[in-house]
């Protein structure tokens, strides 16, 4: 491979400009702030929108999907607020303040103009990284995120980690409410009597939630739930179905589930113990509770729980919470915090949020009034491409996406125009290193024919030092190696993907060998497509691997060994 890859100057300006300082470690922080005075149920389909006003009209809205670092599956979590988004995605903080047209922009004291478009502030965030939120300004007035978190906040690109679509660390967090049964919980097991007295059996809880601002990759969902005794016993199981939904009618789709998770007693973890100051009737523990794909691996004849995608708008449905064995309660979330005295809740810094709709097992819903559903999602939103321009301080490299393989299938060289300079490899830009700690790759080739024998990839540039502070600008290159070109062959061609967690890069690498050109490998794709020949390959673990894994692998639902 070639020397020193050069980024553009601009480029690496803007993205060292933003790092914010590194934040608190993990802490217990599941505790609830539980009401003595009793939330209103709403005997209605939707829930009301809520209309957010600050005190200066000077605000902005986060970009729509980014979501939120959340609990962890034992109770902790962070201090600050962290806003989490995908990297290398524009991503837009609409400025929602009086008199926006004018409003100036800032990044940690340093003017960002640069960076605005129709008043509101486009960022675009390097990898594994904590960066300073913008600043907006009218006239005296300024608003930063995290404006009501005294202990802190950032900008945040993540690797795995427990994500949630508000902000638990901003607004009130209710443990009781409304319901009369075994914990008076606020969603979960027991009754709730309405205004007219009738009394009515809970079946669940369903919580519609946003698209994200990319494909979130998801291991599993857990929630930290209440429980006078143990949430669940002996067989006893909840179900978490996740459904394709309409936000604007508060609608799902039941007949085209994305994926059930199951949660059975081995899947709960305890936390701590309740305290009777906080209530007056029992005192309820708190538990961690692990929804999983749980799937059987029809090859080793054992149950995995398997990562699943989310990648649109979903009503996430709970069931189960009043069968045999079963005592559990979920967490609500507020808006703002509520303030007892008037029943108003404060500003906070979430994005507009739909309640959580209580379901009957006698038919009907009702939704408690400025609360949703504390949903955990372990997981990330990844990110890989390819550059199809590369742009060096040498000039840029238009095709760079497209390489010629020599005859002998050795060597590479940049197909691509616009510049003298060979970089002999494709330039792939990913949300986290290509190897793990444990050297296993985090992402894969898919449609490599049976011609190419070596996919590499050199990380080197992943990581770099830029006055003297390590940054993670997420640069890898790519190489490969073929198989000779075969005698009576003229040419031929290969159009391959690289594939991360829950991500397809949208830019495809193009292999040409012999007389082949860009045209031939697109006929050549389709044929593979057509044919079958572009399957996933896993090794015995369940994880994807290069087509060109040695061993034994999982192909097209057979163990075979790849030599």
């Amino acid at each position: 491979m070639n020397a020193k890859l050069y980024l553009t100057l601009g480029f690496v300006a803007f993205a060292t400009a933003g790092f914010a300082q590194k934040p608190a470690q993990l802490v217990n922080r599941a505790n609830y702030r539980l009401s003595s005075k009793v939330l209103q149920v709403a005997e209605s389909k939707a829930a009301p929108a809520v209309k957010k006003t600050y005190d200066t009209g000077v605000y902005y809205d986060t970009p729509k999907g980014s979501l939120f670092r959340g609990f962890s599956y034992d109770g902790k979590a962070y201090g600050y607020s962290f806003l989490v988004v995908p990297p290398f995605t524009d991503l837009t903080f609409t400025n929602m303040s009086n008199n926006a047209s004018r409003s100036s922009w800032s990044v940690n004291g340093n003017d960002a103009s640069e960076r605005v478009v129709n008043n509101n502030y486009v960022g675009n965030f390097l990898p594994m990284g904590f960066w300073y939120a913008p600043t907006v300004t009218v006239g005296r007035d300024s608003y930063t995120w995290g404006y009501y978190n005294e202990t802190g906040s950032v900008v945040a690109t993540d690797s795995i980690a427990d994500l949630a679509y508000f902000d638990l660390n901003t607004g009130a967090r209710y443990g009781w409410g409304a319901l009369e049964g075994k914990g008076k919980y606020l969603y979960g097991t027991g009754t709730v009597t309405m205004q007219n007295g009738k009394v009515y059996h809970s079946a669940g809880v369903t919580q519609y939630l946003e698209a994200p601002a990319s494909p979130l990759y998801v291991n599993y969902i857990s929630i930290l739930a209440f429980s006078s005794g143990e949430p669940l016993k002996g067989d006893a199981q909840l179900t978490m179905t996740i459904y394709p939904a309409n936000l604007v009618d508060t609608t799902y789709d039941e007949n085209n589930p994305i994926v059930e998770l199951t949660c059975t007693t081995n899947d709960t973890t305890f936390v701590y113990k309740g305290s009777s100051s906080n209530t007056t009737t029992h005192v309820a523990n708190i538990y961690g509770l692990k929804f999983t794909n749980k799937q059987e691996d029809p090859i080793l004849g054992i149950t995995t729980d398997e990562p699943f995608v989310i990648d649109q708008p979903v009503a996430v449905v709970v069931r189960g919470v009043n069968d045999n064995g079963v005592d559990v309660g979920f967490p609500g979330h507020g808006y703002g915090n509520y303030d007892e005295q008037t029943g108003n809740s404060s500003p906070n810094e979430e994005r507009q949020q739909i309640n959580g709709f209580l379901d009957f097992q006698e038919g009907g819903s009702v939704f408690y009034s400025e609360t949703a559903l504390e949903l955990n999602f372990n997981g990330m939103m990844d990110y890989v491409n390819v550059d199809s321009t590369f742009a060096s301080q040498q000039g840029d490299i238009t095709g760079a996406n497209i390489l010629k393989v020599s005859d002998d299938g050795q060597t590479v060289s940049t197909y691509g125009k616009g510049s003298d300079q060979n970089l002999g490899c494709a330039i792939a830009w990913t949300a986290l290193p290509w190897f793990d700690i444990d050297g296993n790759s985090n992402y894969s080739v898919e449609g490599a024919p049976d011609w190419v024998s070596e996919v590499s990839c050199d990380p080197q540039y992943w990581t770099q030092t830029e006055q003297g502070q390590s940054v993670n600008y997420g640069q890898n290159l790519i190489a490969f190696k073929c198989q000779p070109l075969p005698a009576g062959v003229n040419g031929r061609a290969a159009t391959v993907y690289l594939k991360g967690k829950g991500v397809k890069a949208a830019t495809p690498i193009i292999l040409l060998q012999g007389n082949a050109d860009p045209t031939m490998s697109i006929a050549q794709y389709k044929a593979d497509v057509k044919s079958g020949k572009v399957k996933e390959i896993y090794d015995l673990a369940g994880r994807r691997v290069l087509p060109t894994t040695k061993g034994l692998v999982i192909k097209n639902g057979h163990v075979v060994l790849n030599k």
